[in-house]
């Protein structure tokens, strides 16, 4: 679960209030085109913990563009060496958090604030 109810969106920084997660992973950002993730390349990532994370800070490397729609998705920590592994060539670690059938995402701009 990544809340962003709340979310706070500053310069290049945003904050999820709080994430929850069953196992070690990732938060990870994805920009969108044309209404759809742009995968397996992200924006930015930051580890979290099993449980409950409050007040989860990213920095994204460069100013959030006006409304520009941002995806958020949960991942696994999968391969047991705390880095984020999850890219072109290697998507079959670190990869994201189902529930049901359903990849966890949630999408969020720079007008949620």
């Amino acid at each position: 679960m990544i809340q962003t109810d709340g979310i706070g969106i500053r310069d290049n920084t945003v904050v999820f209030p709080r994430v929850k997660a069953a196992q070690n992973g990732y938060v990870v950002i994805h920009a969108t085109r044309d209404g759809k993730i742009v995968a397996p390349a992200s924006v930015a990532h930051t580890a979290i913990a099993q449980g409950e994370n409050r007040g989860v800070v990213m920095d994204m490397g460069s100013e959030f563009k006006d409304s520009t729609p941002y995806i958020a998705m949960l991942h696994a920590e999968t391969n047991g060496n705390d880095t984020y592994d999850f890219a072109e060539g290697s998507t079959d670690v670190d990869t994201p958090v189902t529930e049901g059938d359903k990849i966890v995402t949630v999408p969020f701009d720079s007008g949620d604030m």
